[in-house]
């Protein structure tokens, strides 16, 4: 029971050890830490049992070998202090050994002796098993873990049911399967303890991190607090200027109750003064006139510059314009290059037909040169058929040369046959010379052919070559129009350089006239100073009026003084304003884009220097209404401007899209230039096929005259023969004539 309880308190340590191992890196930094200190608490206890359970194994290991009382059980027991770290299997052997050795001990002490050996070997497994466990504390003695602990409470168990041997062995068993699962715990918890190292390394990195956070928030600190040091300096010596300023002011005011006391007593005359300043106000509403006709003056200078600008317009839509006709130049090029590209797709068609033709009329010849040789073959077999009936005569000849007798009595046969062979004769002759006359008749009509072939070719090539003069003339206009778009490009990227330069310019003159406006604000922030002093000191002067009858000529001085050098500031004031207005119309004139952009905010500002020439001087109202009806039309005219500019590069940017379509129709027009070039190096191929096929059909045509001139030749031999053959028969014929005639007197003589 204490041991099963013992096992139970052990697994339920190790659950929780695991549980918090698991969740250690959820929720707050308080409850990891929480966490850490339990698990480290719970290690500890481990360790404590751990020491105690290894005090028990000692003890127990003493009581053992009390136990043992022969020599041979104690040198078994002092072998067991030595092989403590062998292996079961060893000191099994080492049982064999001694069981070997034990028959030399009497009968009678045999079964005490396996008695005691079993318990033995029981107990050297136990031991050997508690070896092992004292090697892997002694390996891991610096991290202790659960299954060192529940390995020493099973030897504690041991120690003290050793006199029971069968629960012993119950229980070594049952702490073997037990110690079998505590060393999977043991794997387990290592790979724990190895996360838990890992975690204290990404702490420590943490702290590390944490540590530099710390230092740069306290640099941050030191450096806000030598900041809350200087602001308190400045406090402090602000405080003490406002000290100063509340002294001068009290001194101040002590000076401005005497001169209000002298100011009261020379009243009525700053009364008088106060006449002369009217007068003098009334000067500088002359002044302000003045003024007014110089603005007129500008404004004058203004509408001439817009009319000027106008004109640059008008001469940028007069380029427009003939950019456009350029365009409906390029636009009509194009329609008749398109027309041109058709006729000439149209003259190729027709060359096509012409060529088809030609070859159907080659075909024909050959079909007709065909019938000719079969012609010329008839004549060969007729020719054949005369030379059969040459030697048919010859037959004859030789029958005539046999029977001279009977030709006396077939002489008028042979007269007929004579006569028969001359008609043959003559119609032989006619059939050769109209033979003999059909090829001169045959190369006559292959020699017009043969012309007007070569005629029809030199046609072709005379439309070939004018066609590749078009095509020259195509390429010239293509060159032509390349170098025009190239014009255009590098007037466009001029233009764009021109527009870069004029933006820089502008932006460099807005620049100035931002610190002029700011030099403006910043003088009529004194102006108003100034004046909201004078208004002071005038309200002080008029209660003091009383007062400052003793120092009249002092004050008189002063106000003199004091008017003078405000005239002269205004004086100036004016020029300067009057000088930075013009600069300021001529870099509006210049920069109207960029007044288009800051249109609202020199409304404000002029609103404000209306607002503060109001508080200046009430007279001048009017004055500043009327530069503002001026400032409204003039950016009424800066808008208008800024609209043309806009369709001026609308109009750019169509032209650009204008100019990339005849850019792309220009490429496809050469690319159909292209394709037909293509086509008529194909239908020049075809051509130089067809004189080929012209030159190869000559060749046989030549071939078949000198076969004709041959057959002619053959013929006028065979001819020839003929006239030899009919002169000997004519001779043979005149001789048989003779002897008949000299035969035929005796006989007449003998008749009588």
């Amino acid at each position: 029971m204490r041991s099963s309880l013992f096992i139970a308190d052990i697994e339920s340590k190790v659950k929780r050890i695991l549980k918090l191992t698991k969740n250690i890196n959820q929720g707050n930094k308080d409850g990891n830490q929480k966490k850490k200190s339990e698990v480290v608490h719970l290690v500890e206890d481990f360790q404590k049992q751990y020491e105690s359970l290894y005090y028990l194994y000692e003890d127990l290991r003493g009581e053992v070998k009390k136990k043992v009382n022969e020599g041979d059980y104690e040198n078994s027991a002092s072998s067991t202090d030595s092989e403590s770290y062998y292996s079961p299997d060893e000191l099994n052997s080492e049982d064999g050994e001694i069981g070997s050795e034990s028959p030399e001990v009497p009968h009678g002490d045999e079964q005490e002796r396996e008695t005691s050996d079993f318990e033995d070997t029981i107990l050297k497994d136990k031991l050997t098993s508690t070896s092992e466990v004292k090697e892997t504390i002694i390996l891991g003695s610096e991290s202790p873990f659960s299954n060192f602990l529940q390995s020493g409470e099973t030897l504690k168990d041991l120690g003290i049911q050793n006199g029971e041997s069968e629960s012993t062995k119950q229980i070594l068993l049952d702490s073997s399967v037990l110690l079998k699962g505590r060393f999977v715990e043991r794997e387990e918890l290592l790979s724990l303890i190895k996360e838990l190292e890992g975690q204290v390394e990404k702490w420590k990195l943490e702290s590390e991190t944490l540590s530099t956070q710390r230092r740069n928030l306290e640099e941050q600190i030191e450096c806000k607090s030598n900041e809350a040091k200087e602001l308190q300096e400045r406090n402090s010596s602000l405080e003490a200027k406002v000290f100063e300023l509340e002294a001068t002011f009290k001194e101040k005011e002590s000076q401005f109750f005497d001169v209000r006391k002298k100011f009261e007593e020379n009243k009525k005359f700053y009364l008088s003064r106060i006449e002369g300043l009217e007068a003098q106000a009334n000067n500088l509403q002359l002044e302000i006139k003045t003024s007014h006709t110089q603005k007129d003056e500008l404004e004058e200078q203004l509408s001439c510059e817009t009319t000027k600008e106008f004109s640059q317009v008008e001469d940028l839509m007069e380029r427009v314009d003939l950019l456009r006709e350029e365009l409906d130049c390029m636009r009509s090029q194009k329609a008749r290059l398109e027309l041109e590209l058709e006729m000439r797709s149209k003259e190729t068609s027709e060359c096509l037909i012409k060529i088809k033709n030609l070859n159907d009329n080659l075909t024909n010849q050959t079909l007709n040169e065909q019938g000719a040789l079969e012609e010329k073959e008839d004549l060969q077999v007729h020719v054949t058929d005369l030379e059969l009936e040459v030697h048919s005569l010859s037959s004859q000849k030789s029958d005539l040369e046999e029977q001279i007798m009977s030709i006396n009595h077939e002489a008028y046969q042979s007269k007929a046959e004579k006569e028969e062979l001359d008609a043959k004769n003559f119609k032989l002759q006619k059939v050769l010379s109209d033979r003999e006359n059909e090829p001169f008749t045959q190369k006559r009509k292959f020699k017009d052919y043969q012309n007007t072939v070569s005629a029809q070719i030199a046609s072709l090539t005379e439309q070939v070559k004018i066609l590749e003069k078009k095509l020259d003339a195509l390429q010239t206009e293509k060159d032509g129009f390349q170098l025009e778009l190239e014009a255009l490009q590098n007037e466009k990227n001029r233009l764009q350089i021109d527009l870069e330069r004029e933006k820089s310019d502008k932006e460099k003159s807005t620049i100035e006239l931002n610190n002029k406006v700011s030099d403006q604000q910043r003088i009529r922030i004194e102006l108003e100073d100034v004046v909201s002093k004078l208004k002071d000191k005038n309200k002080q002067v008029q209660t003091s009026f009383a007062d400052s009858k003793l120092n009249f000529q002092i004050a008189e001085r002063k106000v003199e003084e004091m008017v003078e050098e405000l005239r002269k500031q205004f004086e100036d004031n004016l020029r300067i304003l009057s000088q930075r207005i013009r600069i300021a119309e001529q870099l509006h004139t210049e920069n109207r884009d960029w007044y288009r952009k800051k249109k609202e905010m020199y409304e404000q500002e002029n609103q404000d220097t209306s607002h503060a020439a109001k508080d200046m001087l009430n007279s001048l109202d009017t004055v500043t209404l009327k530069l503002e009806e001026c400032n409204a039309n003039f950016m009424n005219r800066i808008s208008k401007a800024s609209c043309e500019l806009k369709f001026a590069n609308d109009w750019a940017m169509r032209k650009n899209k204008a100019l990339v379509h005849m850019r792309e129709d220009s490429d496809c027009l050469l690319a159909q230039l292209d394709d037909k070039e293509a086509e008529i190096l194909l239908f020049r191929e075809r051509l130089w096929k067809s004189e080929n096929k012209v030159r190869e059909v000559e060749k046989m045509m030549k071939e078949k005259e000198e076969a004709m001139l041959g057959l002619q030749e053959e013929k006028r031999e065979a001819i020839r023969q003929l006239c030899v053959w009919i002169d000997y028969h004519r001779s043979r014929s005149d001789y048989y004539k003779k002897i008949l005639s000299e035969i035929t007197p005796p006989c007449r003589r003998m008749a009588s």
